[in-house]
Formats: structure tokens, C-alpha cells, sequence
């Protein structure tokens, strides 16, 4: 698996974005090279699975969710596909309204202030989707002044959802 993580710094007014980062991972059972159909992507996967239940047994939950969820052979979130929003397979709150992130904004301002305020520090979101929180989140931290010394880092898998965060992220601190 590839883990992607994205790095937007806000340094004054400016937005510095920097390239994702991939983690080094084993490769799949199987050596073929994933096809560009769906349906042939699913018996590629499905193929995997064939594969090492025979070589190793029975595979845990947690192996196999990771697998249709996150495998660039033909995994849930790793195509092209919009599966977020109206017209995709499910709706998150911060895609119903602007609420939910800035919520989310002043618990974390709430709790960095009972730190102290440090700096610098970090904002860590895992699986931030299209980036639509985030987005949310640093619009309440920029307009409270609280942005400062601040890095924030998007733990993604997939790479076009990093890039659909990257496009809305630096997009958005230039407005």
C-alpha cells in the first residue's frame, strides 16, 4: 500500500504546498499489472484474494477490509470515481455544511490553548476525503489569527483524492 500524506504550511498570508510522500510497501501477491477495466480490476483483486488464502489460510478481517478498500488494482477509494457527496455512495458532515469543520476548529483551537498555544504544531487529519473539513477547519484558524507556526498534514492512500485535496486546500488559501 502506498501511504500518501500531504503537507499544506501556512506561513503568514502565503500557502507553501509540498509534493505527498509515498511509504515504501511490499508488493501484492500477485505480479500482474493492474487493467483499465473495473470489472477486470475486481477479478485481479478477487485473483489476490484466491492467491493468498492458498498460500497463507485464512486472511483476518483487517487484511481484507484494507485490501478492497485501499489496493491500486481495483480498491473502493482508489479509482477516479466521485463516491462522496449527492451523487456519489455516501454523504460525511462536512460535505453537508461548513458547521461540522468549524465545530471541529474551535475544539482544536480550545484544546491547543490549554497547551499553551505552543508552536510550532501540527493538524493531522487520516482519511480527510475530498479535504472538505480541513478546508473548514483552517478558514476558522487563518480568520482567528491561530495559523501561525501551524503544518497540516493529510494522511490519504488514495493518490487522486490527494490531489483533489491539494487542489482545494491551496486553491482555497489563496481566496
Amino acid at each position: 500500500m502506498n501511504l500518501r500524506a500531504s503537507r499544506v504550511i501556512f506561513n503568514q498570508i502565503r500557502c507553501y504546498c509540498y509534493k505527498p510522500v509515498r511509504r515504501v510497501s511490499l508488493p501484492p501477491a500477485s505480479k500482474r499489472a493492474p487493467k483499465a477495466s473495473a470489472s477486470v480490476d475486481n477479478f485481479s483483486l478477487q485473483n489476490e484474494f484466491k492467491s493468498r488464502i492458498l498460500a497463507t489460510g485464512p486472511i483476518p478481517v483487517a487484511a481484507y477490509m484494507k485490501q478492497v478498500l485501499t489496493n491500486p488494482a481495483g480498491g473502493y477509494y482508489m479509482n477516479e470515481a466521485d463516491v462522496f457527496g449527492s451523487k456519489g455512495d455516501f454523504v460525511t458532515s462536512p460535505e453537508i455544511g461548513q458547521i461540522f469543520g468549524e465545530l471541529v476548529a474551535a475544539w482544536c483551537l480550545n484544546e491547543w490553548t490549554k497547551f499553551g498555544r505552543p508552536a510550532p504544531y501540527q493538524l493531522i487529519e487520516l482519511g480527510p476525503g475530498k479535504g472538505t473539513m480541513m478546508r473548514d477547519v483552517l478558514r476558522v484558524f487563518r480568520r482567528l489569527g491561530a495559523s501561525d507556526g501551524m503544518s497540516v498534514h493529510l494522511v490519504e492512500m488514495s493518490e487522486h483524492l490527494s490531489e483533489v485535496q491539494a487542489e482545494l486546500l491551496c486553491r482555497s488559501s489563496e481566496e
